[in-house]
């Protein structure tokens, strides 16, 4: 119950810091996404199903906040997630450097993704012009402050006395 309660605190402020202070912090006028960095973070060290809806009412809740398309990121957090958590599964090993190569690797993916939905949407965006434009440097970007965002959540779940390794132990004993 209380790693819930985390999640829920952790993509709130994501959401916060999202709607408040990436509006006015860009680095070379690309807006940081942080709940995608922070809901990457917590796919690839918690592994939990549940993520994904988590994820997905996220994505749903910043389209709400923003000015765009209703249900884009909604969509391509839940599908980048799950791709996550299969990375999580079978490549992910719970370290820094590894941490900050697939949240830049899926960020990637999941602008891809965004991208194509809206062209789905809209055929006249320039699709190859906006994805080497915006995507592959935001993706950089959130590789390179991913680290931040990773202590910052260590904390937490150290305040919050919770370990991922043994919850999912605990969870899979009958």
């Amino acid at each position: 119950m209380m790693k819930h309660i985390f999640w829920c605190i952790a993509g709130i402020c994501g959401l916060w810091l999202e709607v408040s202070i990436s509006s006015y912090v860009r680095i070379a006028d690309l807006k940081i996404n942080v709940v995608l960095i922070i809901l990457l973070i917590l796919m690839l060290r918690w592994k939990s199903p549940l993520l994904l809806f988590y994820g997905w009412a996220f994505g749903f809740m910043g389209d709400s906040l923003s000015h765009s398309i209703l249900g884009v990121n909604a969509l391509s957090f839940f599908l980048t997630l799950l791709l996550t958590r299969w990375i999580g599964e079978w490549i992910y090993d719970d370290n820094v450097l590894s941490t900050v190569l697939f949240v830049g690797l899926l960020s990637f993916a999941e602008g891809g993704v965004t991208l194509t939905l809206l062209k789905l949407l809209d055929t006249d965006l320039p699709w190859n012009f906006l994805f080497f434009k915006t995507v592959l440097p935001i993706s950089i970007i959130h590789g390179l402050i991913c680290p931040i965002f990773l202590i910052i959540l260590l904390r937490f779940e150290r305040f919050f006395h919770l370990d991922p390794e043994n919850q999912m132990a605990a969870s899979s004993s009958p």
